[in-house]
């Protein structure tokens, strides 16, 4: 099965509900389908063997994954925050692909290398206004590679993760109910394209109906601002976000969380007294980190405010890569 599967199930079923909010800008679910088979077309014509995107989470990653997946090519979403070199690098080793981003810069580290380069704008633009060329055209079934993600190395080659179509679609439907759930409701992701805890709240969201909003700039104040407006009920973070929010709420700071149900945190590990301050702060919101030492692949889940102390004896005894943990109210 193809990940893109999920988009046209929501297409089918709520073509017109809100699917995607960035900036300001939203996307009905059919018009997302639209754009991702505008992203396919473009993709074919260009024969491109993969799409690399380096720029902050934005509706042109969304196009571009759904894409991809159509086309049957990976789509490999890079840290924007990395030098020039470890790009080049990477970049190398997907050529000939559709690069996404900030165009001089993406021309700088990767324009002598056969790839078709193209803004975020500009992609965005073609994917929307490109119609495919036939209604009855036959997709991608997914059998190959859905997702590669580079992992950082300090020497030697670049290497990736790769995560094929059957094995998302696995872990949609085993995910954490702060990352996945069938209620109506909004997801606030507020982490980078690359973050794979990232990818799968994206599509756990697609494949429940909900309103996914994404925060390309990372800022406490626009992220109080969306959870209050939007009524957002599930959150992605990254932890220096979440000890930002921490320490604002408090200061003092009042705001409206109460539809909160479910804040995750993806990138890295999160510290146990963030974690215990993050707890008292929001009594009724579950808690996930989505993160674990042996890669994106692990997941601790903690989810009962009142079984903190098993928390502490079970990362504190915790040997080699993280387990997945999961602890609920006795």
């Amino acid at each position: 099965m193809n990940i893109a599967l999920l988009l046209e199930r929501a297409a089918a079923s709520a073509p017109d509900q809100i699917g995607l909010v960035c900036n300001e800008r939203s996307w009905r679910y059919g018009d997302l389908l639209d754009a991702a088979r505008g992203a396919f077309e473009l993709i074919q014509e260009s024969e491109a063997e993969a799409v690399a995107i380096i720029d902050e989470n934005n509706e042109a990653a969304v196009f571009a994954m759904f894409g991809a997946a159509l086309a049957g090519v990976p789509y490999c979403p890079l840290d924007c925050a990395l030098p020039d070199e470890v790009l080049t690098a990477e970049l190398e080793r997907l050529v000939p692909a559709i690069v996404i981003g900030d165009e001089e810069r993406a021309t700088r580290i990767a324009g002598a290398q056969g790839h078709m380069i193209l803004s975020r704008e500009e992609f965005s633009l073609k994917a929307q206004e490109t119609v495919p060329a036939d209604d009855a055209r036959e997709y991608d079934p997914g059998e190959g590679v859905a997702i590669e993600i580079f992992q950082h190395v300090t020497n030697g080659s670049p290497k990736a993760e790769i995560f094929r179509h059957a094995e998302l679609l696995e872990h949609v439907s085993r995910a954490p109910a702060t990352l996945a759930s069938d209620q109506p409701g909004v997801t606030l992701l507020a982490v980078p394209p690359h973050d794979g805890a990232g990818i799968l709240a994206l599509l756990c969201s697609v494949q429940a109906h909900r309103k996914v909003i994404l925060l390309p700039a990372i800022t406490t104040e626009r992220w109080f601002a969306l959870v209050e407006t939007q009524r957002v009920s599930q959150a992605l973070v990254v932890p220096p976000l979440l000890a930002r929010i921490v320490e604002e709420m408090e200061a003092g700071m009042a705001r409206d969380l109460s539809t909160l149900r479910g804040i995750a945190c993806a990138g890295a590990e999160i510290p146990l007294e963030i974690m215990r301050r993050a707890l008292e702060l929001f009594p009724s919101t579950d808690f996930t980190s989505a993160w674990g030492r042996a890669g994106p692949r692990d997941t601790i889940t903690a989810l009962a405010h009142d079984s903190l102390a098993g928390v502490e004896a079970k990362l504190a005894h915790s040997e080699g890569p993280m387990p997945r943990i999961d602890i609920r109210p006795s």
